[in-house]
């Protein structure tokens, strides 16, 4: 389907600021048209302003959006592998881990103002793929008979406040997790010029940032390893 036939884009990569002398246009095609207005699937615009900046982000939403459609209209939950989602949207990414836990964050950033989504991570397991699981309960951000009345009707009317999500109460901050005191014992004993907490605050900064599925489930047993990495270079040797 041809998309756009003509247009006129004044852009410039060295002057980004600057103002354009002349309008920019395109000019859709009919059947690019006819498909829009008889399957809308709008985004929030709050949504697009939150993530604009990662285009990452806007892919993801657009495609997440569009399965929240598709799984309220067949009243069935959406799989989509992770694999498929890296091809879609990430062929800059070389490493599909590198990929999910990126994609993960633009994902909690837009259920941050979007939280009609209803989303789940499956796991690998038997013959299933990895990927996410959108459920048929979830809201798209504008339901879709009121997307197309809107368009029908008043191309200039800004969508009903009712239709529109409203962000969700902040996520109550995780309990501090502390270490057993044979474990700093240990530490001490290996490392006596070293502060344990030191590591430890590295430790969980480090944990912070991984996707829920690699947390580690043995929180002190996870510390020494971690800790055998943290130290190197920080050993003071001293020649006898």
């Amino acid at each position: 389907m041809e998309v756009a036939p003509d247009g006129v884009l004044w852009w410039s990569d060295k002057y980004q600021e600057q103002a354009a002398l002349f309008g920019s246009w395109i000019e859709v095609s009919e059947k690019f048209f006819q498909a829009a207005i008889n399957s809308p699937c709008p985004l929030d615009i709050r949504v697009v302003r939150h993530i604009k900046d990662s285009s990452l982000g806007i892919d993801l939403y657009t495609i997440l959006n569009r399965e929240a459609f598709r799984a309220m209209k067949d009243d069935k939950p959406r799989f989509l592998a992770w694999e498929w989602l890296h091809e879609q949207t990430g062929n800059e990414y070389g490493r599909p881990d590198n990929f999910r836990r990126d994609a993960l964050i633009q994902i909690r950033e837009i259920l941050a103002v979007h939280s009609g989504l209803i989303i789940t991570q499956q796991r690998a397991c038997k013959g299933r793929k990895s990927g996410l699981v959108i459920s048929n309960l979830s809201i798209p951000s504008i339901p879709s008979k009121l997307a197309k009345t809107k368009i029908q009707s008043d191309l200039n009317r800004q969508p009903s406040a009712l239709a529109l999500v409203p962000p969700p109460e902040p996520p109550a901050p995780q309990p501090e997790r502390f270490l057993k005191a044979t474990t700093v014992a240990h530490f001490r004993a290996l490392y006596p010029r070293l502060d344990p907490y030191a590591c430890k605050a590295a430790y969980d900064f480090w944990i912070e940032g991984l996707p829920p599925e690699r947390k580690p489930r043995h929180y002190d047993a996870a510390f020494k390893g971690f800790a055998e990495s943290w130290v190197v270079g920080k050993l003071i040797v001293s020649n006898p």
